[in-house]
């Protein structure tokens, strides 16, 4: 049986995570300035807004639309709406005669992200249905999937976890005799993890 996971959101997140670290710096500072919403909700109003014009544009189905103004409104996205996009993005498939299973990864922070898996009997036949499950996953769930991962909400739960991380990944690069900056950041100590783990073979892991 092969598989294949549906939604470029997705098969991305290693790199939609990185990008989640770079993005989101700015609206992750605290509250605001006591006028106004706080810098995390502007970013994500203003990224909501982006995401329902795109989402319109880009022909997503009504139920999609319905999310992204429900979480405009309230200010998140929430898991059961992602999951639940996610759901219709298998339903989509299953009407137009693939198979998909629901699946859900979880990164180092422990943040969950809802996910479709498209199935098929051989290589053909999924390489048939890829189209289709992309078409599904645009009308149903891409749009909510990608604001559900880059909300600052989100953001903030791979920040606490890398903060908490820190000290030990700080500690296990210097024991392998990688110098750290006594004002690296956490960002920046995972980033300084990821590069020795790569240049290393993966024989140096302080990540993990």
């Amino acid at each position: 049986m092969s598989s294949r996971s549906v939604g470029r959101l997705i098969r991305s997140v290693g790199f939609m995570t990185c990008v989640c670290a770079t993005l989101m710096l700015s609206g992750c500072a605290g509250g605001g300035t006591g006028d106004g919403p706080a810098p995390d909700a502007r970013a994500f109003a203003a990224q909501a807004r982006k995401d329902l014009e795109d989402a319109t544009a880009g022909h997503a189905s009504e139920h999609q639309l319905t999310i992204l103004r429900e979480a405009f409104a309230a200010g998140e996205v929430t898991y059961d709406q992602a999951k639940d996009a996610t759901y219709m993005v298998i339903e989509c498939i299953h009407d137009a005669g693939g198979t998909a299973e629901y699946e859900e990864n979880r990164d180092d922070s422990g943040f969950v992200i809802p996910n479709a898996i498209l199935t098929a009997p051989d290589d053909d036949a999924l390489e048939a249905m890829s189209a289709i499950a992309e078409q599904c996953s645009n009308r149903e769930a891409f749009w909510v999937n990608k604001l559900y991962q880059l909300q600052p909400t989100s953001q903030e739960t791979r920040d606490r976890y890398w903060l908490e991380q820190a000290p030990a990944i700080r500690q296990c690069l210097e024991d392998h005799g990688f110098p750290t900056s006594s004002d690296a950041t956490p960002k920046e100590l995972r980033v300084l993890a990821l590069r020795v783990l790569d240049e290393s073979g993966g024989e140096t892991n302080c990540v993990d």
